[in-house]
């Protein structure tokens, strides 16, 4: 597993987002995890969110995807760009896969790639392929954004969890790529559900809660690049 930074027990500082360089601008693989996550960050953290800047795809008409996100962050490396720039892979494996990619690549101070956080309800998910239904371990090969809107938001009509689906082998990281059916339906249900108080949604949904912190605990090292 492509481990990201390491995640951070407390909440972030207001001190800590003073940035003399603006705003984090956060890159994700496309308008719906870019929907989601600022969505989940106005609720669960509202006196955070000014300090993040995310693409916007839809204005733009720009288009999604893992490897599409490898470019671009490599593009806006090479334009020389100050601000502090943070790309968020699925962690599924396309993310994996354009993730790696970039192994090779010498950023400066200011960029930091992260894959989603692997959380316990993905180490344990139901998944079906040729030989059908079975629970097991989808960090890292099945973990989209869907997988982190709470175990309430994926459940079907008949209760039970949604199953992350096996479609596609990736040759250069030899692990299957997962989906999650219904998408638009699981990404409804979790909109609809924040409105509630922070404190809540962040019980209420341990997994966004533990993305978030990941984003807020990107730039704490003051390394270089994790790669």
């Amino acid at each position: 597993q492509w481990a990201a930074t390491s995640i951070p027990t407390r909440r972030p500082s207001r001190h800590g987002y003073d940035f003399p360089n603006g705003k984090i601008i956060v890159l994700t693989e496309g308008k719906s995890d870019t929907r989601i996550i600022t969505a989940a960050l106005r609720a669960f953290y509202p006196e955070y969110a000014d300090a993040y800047q995310f693409l916007d795809f839809e204005e733009f008409k720009i288009e999604g995807g893992a490897s599409l996100l490898a470019r671009m962050i490599k593009v806006l490396s090479g334009a020389r760009v100050q601000n502090r720039m943070l790309a968020l892979f699925d962690n599924d494996a396309a993310g994996a896969e354009a993730y790696r990619s970039l192994a090779g690549v010498r950023f400066l101070r200011n960029v930091r790639l992260m894959l989603l956080p692997d959380t316990k309800l993905a180490a344990n998910y139901p998944t079906l392929g040729p030989a059908g239904l079975h629970c097991m371990n989808v960090n890292g090969a099945g973990a989209p954004i869907e997988l982190y809107m709470g175990r309430s938001s994926l459940e079907g009509p008949d209760g039970k969890l949604r199953p992350v689906r096996w479609n596609q082998w990736m040759e250069s990281i030899e692990r299957y790529q997962g989906v999650i059916q219904e998408k638009e339906t699981v990404s409804r249900s979790f909109e609809a559900a924040l409105d509630d108080t922070p404190e809540a949604l962040r019980r209420r949904f341990p997994e966004m809660d533990l993305l978030l912190h990941a984003i807020f605990s990107a730039f704490e090292d003051h390394q270089p690049p994790i790669l």
